[in-house]
């Protein structure tokens, strides 16, 4: 069952008569929650201009706490890039002694094992 609300006036209406209620400026409810507004609804051009204002206003602030938000997100992204970037460095540097050590215990371990070799030899 739908309901048609304008002004003071309450009916309660079926889908075939909806048209006929919007037309003659009724706004469509169903279930208590406004289902469609009537296209002849009219507002004052200073409420409407003054609504615009307060959401042109709502969206210039969410724009620059957003925007500052970001802004802020993306220099602790930066900082924690140069963190990692360093850590890999580090990192890198650590990899390249410890292979350059591995090659060295590498040689030492192949001339022992050819010592081992020749004095069991003998």
């Amino acid at each position: 069952m739908l309901i048609a609300k304008k002004d003071n006036k309450v009916y309660n209406i079926d889908e075939v008569d909806k048209k006929r209620y919007l037309e003659d400026g009724y706004d469509i409810y169903e279930d208590g929650k406004l289902k469609e507004y009537s296209y002849k609804k009219q507002i004052a051009y200073s409420e409407y201009a003054k609504v615009k204002e307060e959401l042109e206003k709502v969206k210039a602030e969410t724009n620059t706490s957003n925007n500052a938000e970001l802004t802020k997100q993306v220099e602790d992204l930066t900082n924690a890039n140069a963190e990692l970037t360093k850590t890999s460095e580090e990192l890198t540097k650590a990899n390249t002694e410890l292979t350059a050590s591995n090659a060295e215990l590498t040689k030492q371990v192949e001339k022992l094992t050819k010592q081992l070799e020749k004095a069991n030899k003998e």
